[in-house]
């Protein structure tokens, strides 16, 4: 049971990219991985949580680099 907000524990999965900041018809997501693991499982893992009670992302574009993180929020 959460009694305040500092009992919720957050982990980040990011992963880094070239390019990635536009889509390509018939061809789709323009990203090359360069490093980095943006999967829930990635970010569960970061901060060791069993029981999971939010998921979030978060993309930043730039012109030739892209960050991508997974965030989890949870106990």
């Amino acid at each position: 049971q959460i009694k305040s907000f500092n009992d919720i524990k957050k982990g980040e999965g990011c992963s880094n990219n070239l390019f990635g900041g536009f889509t390509i018809p018939y061809f789709g997501d323009t990203a090359i991985k360069l490093n980095g693991d943006e999967s829930v499982m990635a970010a569960i893992k970061d901060a060791d949580i069993s029981k999971v009670y939010a998921v979030d992302r978060l993309v930043k574009n730039y012109v030739f680099y892209s960050k991508r993180c997974t965030m989890v929020f949870g106990q």
